[in-house]
């Protein structure tokens, strides 16, 4: 026999006014038993607005104040507002005077009012759209580490079109904020055909010789292919990556000093504008949400590594990782008995992510997006880039070298692919991570045991035997990509730099310095500055805001040492690599406008500081062994700092770890808080 009390009473979610203003329990039904049973009339009320409460109160209050903000900025004139947030509604916007607010809104959208949307299509909504994680619980907080507000900055302006049917519109204005620092009067191109073929040509030719390889994120065939067919490009995805391929080129060739790019018919060749361009096709391609996402992105991040007008780098890069994990690109695929080019070139998009992460990360002091302990898939096989899927399968031996995985520092090889060093230098950025998790991010107050610093002095030393034997017999071969013995070299120093630096901080303390370490310290950054200025004298070496100031850290952190304990470190080789230091500098200073500072700043550290040592030494009549603060340096490196156009300061957006360890060396050379002295606080 049934049990009449087994089944529950269903829930109800909507009471009736009576039942709600008596608080009774409601059947839910119209009408409901106790209205019936009274033969009273029944009436529910839905809410009209959500609950002001917790975080839907707080969501609805910012959107309903970006909106306002919008509105005010359109009828300024400043800014159309955008059509991804807002909805149609009845004409009820009106200003407190009782005139209708007059705001810029596109043709199909006009006498109809504007109200927020809400729902999925909210401002969390899409944010979380773009930095998902793996249980898909669209986390965003402190810890997500999504740089948003410097991303939605970024964003061009919408158009009342939808993304679906969104096409190249070469009348489209440039989106506001982005201009050329260069040539802010370069003429814009209509379309791919006003681009005079030549110059076209060039800066292909540039983008391939030198990122292609370095930066494989698309197949260099498919790259090919597109510009062949620049004029009768129609496709958003191909439209903004032949932009990137061409600001990425083109900013190349700036930053090596080359700007011979003939003008023809008024046309000055600008990379901005090409990037810029690019933008405007951005919430198309991030609807993707595949490859062509992840490779639009990395290679936006990798413009804005070259360009200082950018500062989105670790935001796009971000971004590019987090798609690729959300893709699966970081698990291992499903075993093949013969390589296929479409998982080639997954791997290869994967680790070119990881490669532009962790030299933003690493460089900014930041954590990284993806432990290397949660990578599952191997490294690309060691080919030519260029190779197609039927030429692949011949290269079944390459297998076995490329499942050894990141960890492994590789194997001597007597022939280098184009590839090569791509892969080689993958490697080294997990050492890299390696060493930022175990020695940077120590805890103070738990010493490193010089074991650990050995350990990673071991792992170097196994990369560097493993540098392809003909890297050192190579020659640089117009429109052949090359990467030289010195390429891998600055990377190799740089490394070193990045271990044995803690090791300098105990001279603030006062703390005993092993001198091995030291030693070793001081020809690292001695023989980055060489390797420098060799790339410099055998071939085009194209800088970056990074790369300088790297120069500018090894130099300053090479006279550190020197000053820590010039008897055991000044010699012929830490004497060239100050002056291979200064050389590099003044060549950069040449090319890359904000260059200045650093060499100007240089230029002060190493005159004051030696002659502080040598007048020293001929007071004493030996080599002084006790450190001697350098009297007003400080004062003299802050006003070089602070003279001149904001435009060439410093930039955080670069290396914010380099001004920590800037002020930590200058505070110990000149005994006064450093950061004081500046005036700051931070990079500005």
């Amino acid at each position: 026999m049934d049990n009449p009390h087994s089944a529950k009473r269903p829930r109800v979610t909507l009471a009736c006014q009576r039942c709600k203003s008596r608080k009774q329990q409601c059947d839910g039904c119209n009408p409901c038993s106790k209205c019936r049973a009274l033969n009273l009339t029944c009436e529910y009320v839905i809410p009209q607005q959500l609950m002001p409460s917790g975080e839907n109160h707080y969501i609805r209050s910012l959107e309903h104040r970006v909106a306002e903000l919008e509105s005010l900025l359109s009828a300024r004139g400043i800014q159309e507002p955008r059509t991804d947030h807002w909805r149609i509604t009845t004409a009820r916007s009106t200003t407190a005077s009782g005139a209708t607010a007059s705001t810029s809104v596109p043709t199909d959208l006009d006498g109809a009012g504007l109200d927020w949307r809400g729902g999925e299509e909210s401002v969390v909504s899409v944010l979380r759209s773009l930095f998902p994680d793996v249980n898909r619980s669209g986390y965003m907080g402190a810890s997500s580490h999504a740089a948003l507000g410097r991303l939605v900055s970024s964003l061009p302006p919408q158009s009342g079109r939808s993304q679906a049917t969104q096409t190249y519109n070469p009348t489209t204005p440039t989106p506001n904020g982005f201009t050329s620092p260069s040539r802010p009067d370069a003429h814009v191109p209509a379309s791919f055909s006003e681009i005079p073929a030549d110059v076209a040509d060039r800066v292909l030719a540039s983008y391939m010789k030198h990122i292609c390889t370095r930066r494989p994120v698309v197949h260099s065939l498919v790259i090919r292919d597109i510009h062949s067919r620049r004029d009768t490009l129609t496709l958003p995805y191909e439209i903004s990556l032949l932009h990137l391929v061409y600001a990425c080129g083109g900013r190349f060739l700036e930053t090596t000093g080359d700007r011979s790019a003939p003008p023809a018919d008024g046309y000055s060749f600008s990379p901005m504008r090409h990037y810029t361009f690019s933008l405007g096709y951005f919430d198309t391609v991030l609807s993707y949400r595949d490859t062509r996402t992840i490779a639009i992105l990395t290679l936006m991040a990798v413009y804005c590594l070259r360009d200082r007008a950018c500062s989105e780098a670790w935001t796009f890069s971000r971004a590019a990782i987090s798609i690729a994990i959300d893709c699966g690109l970081h698990r291992q695929a499903r075993p093949s008995k013969r390589p296929s080019l479409k998982s080639e070139l997954k791997k290869r998009l994967f680790w070119t992510c990881y490669s532009v992460d962790r030299q933003i990360s690493i460089a900014m002091g930041w954590p990284c997006a993806i432990a290397d302990r949660n990578i599952r898939v191997a490294l690309p096989l060691d080919v030519d880039e260029e190779i197609t899927g039927k030429e692949l399968f011949r290269t079944v031996g390459n297998i076995n070298l490329a499942a050894e995985g990141v960890k492994s520092p590789g194997r001597p090889s007597s022939r280098t692919t184009s590839l090569s060093s791509f892969i080689h230098l993958v490697r080294l950025r997990s050492i890299e991570s390696d060493i930022q998790q175990t020695i940077d991010r120590h805890e103070d107050c738990v010493p490193i045991h010089d074991h650990s610093f050995d350990v990673f002095l071991t792992d170097l030393e196994a990369w560097r035997s493993c540098i392809p034997a003909d890297a050192r017999e190579k020659k640089d071969l117009p429109g052949v990509p090359f990467d030289g013995y010195d390429f891998y070299l600055v990377f190799y120093f740089k490394t070193l730099r990045l271990l044995l630096y803690p090791q300098l901080t105990r001279a603030a303390h006062g703390e005993y310095i092993p001198p091995r370490f030291l030693k070793i310290c001081a020809r690292a950054c001695a023989g980055a500055c060489a390797a420098y200025k060799r790339l410099h004298q055998s071939l085009a070496a194209g800088f970056s805001i990074m790369a300088l100031q790297t120069v500018f850290m090894a130099g300053l952190t090479l006279i550190y040492c020197i000053w820590i304990s010039r008897a055991d470190i000044f010699d012929m080789v830490t004497s060239n690599g100050i002056n291979d230091c200064s050389i590099v500098l003044f060549v950069i200073a040449e090319r890359v406008p904000a260059g200045k500072k650093y060499r100007n700043m240089f230029e002060i550290i190493r005159q004051r500081v030696i002659e502080s040592i040598k007048s020293l030494a001929r007071e004493d009549g030996r080599k002084p062994s006790a450190r001697q603060v350098v009297v007003g340096l400080g004062r003299e490196v802050a006003a070089e700092y602070r003279d001149g156009s904001e435009d060439y300061r410093l930039s955080v957006a670069a290396d914010e770890g380099s001004f920590e360890q800037f002020c930590q060396i200058m505070t110990a050379m000149t005994g006064e808080d450093f950061s004081t002295t500046m005036g700051l606080k931070k990079w500005q």
